[in-house]
């Protein structure tokens, strides 16, 4: 990059180069976080080499990393092929269910309000 900058103008300083040459490292801002320090190319030649090696050893123990999704995937359970049975709710209750009828009156399954055989006796709490 120095090179480069060198053939097309002289007057660019080493902090813009830098500058320049940071923002085209592909990445999140906060693994370059290192390198924003640099001034002169001496000082950021070492600010990379430090930067890879903790890049490198970030891979190696990052959830990121394919030897870490192996190892989940091995111990996750496949719960796609497991038939938990489930409880009913009134999402899932089968069609004789729907269509029971209860009495609002004595809270009886059969029959309607209107034709209660409990009726003398008055309405029951239903909680």
């Amino acid at each position: 990059m120095r090179e480069l900058a060198d053939r097309y103008d002289s007057n660019i300083d080493e902090a813009s180069v830098i500058q320049y040459v940071i923002n085209g490292i592909d990445g999140p801002r906060s693994d370059k976080i290192i390198l924003y320090g640099a001034t002169l190319f001496s000082e950021f030649k070492q600010k990379l080499r430090i930067n890879e090696t903790v890049i490198k050893n970030m891979g190696i123990h990052s959830s990121n990393s394919p030897d870490f999704r192996h190892s989940y995937d091995s111990r996750r359970r496949d719960t796609k092929h497991q038939n938990f049975p489930r409880k009913p709710t009134k999402f899932n209750v089968s069609n004789a269910a729907k269509n029971s009828q209860r009495c609002f009156n004595c809270n009886d399954i059969g029959h309607l309000s209107k034709s209660c055989p409990n009726r003398s006796r008055g309405p029951r709490c239903l909680s």
